[in-house]
């Protein structure tokens, strides 16, 4: 068990070799290792709130408030220029095949990372743009589907089009 951590703790992931927790509290992030011990002094990051490593571990990417998306390669984090200050990022995901990871948030905003360069866009359902909560990709890797307010749902496909036209049968946040 961790206790004594300072601020308010937003997330976790692990590793995907299952060896360290990533916890996350807003302006840094601390490591732990299977029996609970840190691994190091805890890592500066801006604004983060969800981090999701790729595959094959050699990456994660970390999103938050205020557009804020970072890298981070298990010892450097990397600030990556978003200009997205309008937007705050509630999940991200990388694809199976770690070739691709989403970030999506509010202002129906998504963003798409491939380990050196985002793309942003604004995804409309229905004539708005929804805030998007989650996202995840289905096993094979051909796309990912993102739910969010008022029951969006949205299959985002992996050479970057999207059908918004699904519904989930409900007007609840998804």
């Amino acid at each position: 068990v961790i206790t004594g951590l300072p601020g308010t703790l937003i997330s976790v992931a692990w590793s995907p070799d299952g060896s360290t927790a990533y916890v996350l509290a807003s302006s840094r992030f601390y490591s732990f290792d299977i029996e609970g011990t840190e691994t190091g002094d805890p890592y500066s990051v801006q604004d983060a709130s969800v981090m999701s490593w790729r595959p094959d571990g050699s990456a994660a990417l970390l999103a938050g408030n205020g557009g804020a998306v970072s890298s981070f390669d298990g010892q450097t984090v990397y600030e990556l220029s978003t200009n997205l200050s309008v937007s705050t990022f509630n999940a991200v995901a990388w694809s199976p095949d770690g070739t691709t990871c989403l970030a999506v948030g509010t202002n129906g905003m998504i963003v798409t990372y491939d380990g050196t360069r985002l793309s942003a866009q604004n995804i409309r359902v229905k004539g708005a743009m929804r805030a998007f909560n989650g996202v995840a990709w289905h096993p094979d890797g051909t796309y990912a589907l993102m739910v969010g307010d008022t029951g969006t749902v949205v299959k985002y496909n992996k050479d970057g089009t999207f059908d918004n036209n699904i519904q989930s049968g409900t007007v609840q946040n998804l």
